[in-house]
């Protein structure tokens, strides 16, 4: 990658950001939904697997209700994503504000043996978001590191 893209892309996502903070909270979720639904629309490829996975997780539902799922789900994603990038404006004392956890207090004691942690998380909902609050969120912020890998098999990709 050139650093002439990574300039553009910094610049695009500044700008989406300076947008995304003139909305209100419910205009930004709006926002979010119109773009789950907008990407199942450009993207065929992720659409068609996303309700063939659909359909073979529940294959008692209908093909109606099947689509509800799958838009409902696409909404979701795009929502997300919009609290994504809105995250990196906000204060850490914003970000604690709007993320709850539970069991911080356990987290800081494991922290304090000064052995490191391990959090595991599945992929289910905003654990980008839970792993900011973790970390450089947090009310004592520590420097994390995800592990990730990659999806396997052309169902899951």
């Amino acid at each position: 990658r050139s650093a002439a893209r990574d300039r553009a892309e910094l610049a695009l996502f500044r700008l989406g950001e300076a947008a995304l903070r003139a909305l209100s909270p419910r205009a930004r979720e709006a926002l979010g939904r119109r773009l789950g639904r907008l990407y199942l629309r450009l993207v065929p490829s992720r659409r068609r697997i996303l309700f063939e996975n659909l359909a073979r997780a529940f294959p008692e539902k209908s093909p109606a209700e099947i689509e509800s799922i799958g838009q409902a789900s696409a909404e979701w994603v795009g929502a997300a994503f919009v609290d994504f990038l809105e995250v990196s404006s906000l204060s850490s004392e914003a970000v604690r504000d709007r993320i709850r956890t539970a069991g911080e207090a356990n987290l800081e004691k494991a922290r304090a043996r000064g052995k490191g942690v391990f959090l595991l998380s599945a992929h289910i909902g905003g654990w980008e978001l839970g792993a900011i609050r973790a970390g450089p969120a947090n009310t004592r912020p520590r420097p994390n590191t995800s592990a990730t890998r990659p999806s396997r098999g052309s169902a899951t990709t």
